[in-house]
């Protein structure tokens, strides 16, 4: 899988220090970061990914590579990903999520983490 471009890693850098779930962020290799979270939540092992629509065959491409990863964020602001995709990626032990719902799932551990999803806006 090919690296994303530097203003993508540098906005997801940024993000993620300025969250208050984060404690530490730590670039391991190339699009792979180690999070470490505030209030003994375990610390998360994370692949970034500029893919415009995820699917399927590109969490089994990332599953391949990348063992170990405990997510998969897409953090171009038009990244989607499949129902396939999510769901493959969970069978896996890794959850995907767009930069968006990983705010939210950065607050969760365990099966409420894999499984996260943002509650809907409400229309004012």
């Amino acid at each position: 899988m090919k690296d994303i471009a530097y203003s993508s890693r540098h906005f997801f850098e940024n993000a993620m220090r300025g969250h208050k779930g984060v404690l530490f962020l730590e670039q391991m290799d190339g699009d792979v970061y180690r999070i470490e979270r505030t209030n003994d939540r375990p610390p998360l092992t994370v692949l970034i990914a500029d893919i415009y629509i995820m699917g399927q065959g590109d969490v089994y491409e990332i599953s391949g590579e990348y063992y170990g990863i405990d997510a998969i964020v897409l953090v171009g602001f038009y990244n989607r990903y499949s129902c396939d995709a999510k769901e493959t990626a969970k069978d896996n032990g890794i959850a995907l999520f767009t930069l968006n719902e990983f705010f939210g799932a950065l607050h969760r551990t365990g099966k409420s983490f894999i499984n996260y999803v943002p509650r809907p806006k409400e229309n004012s």
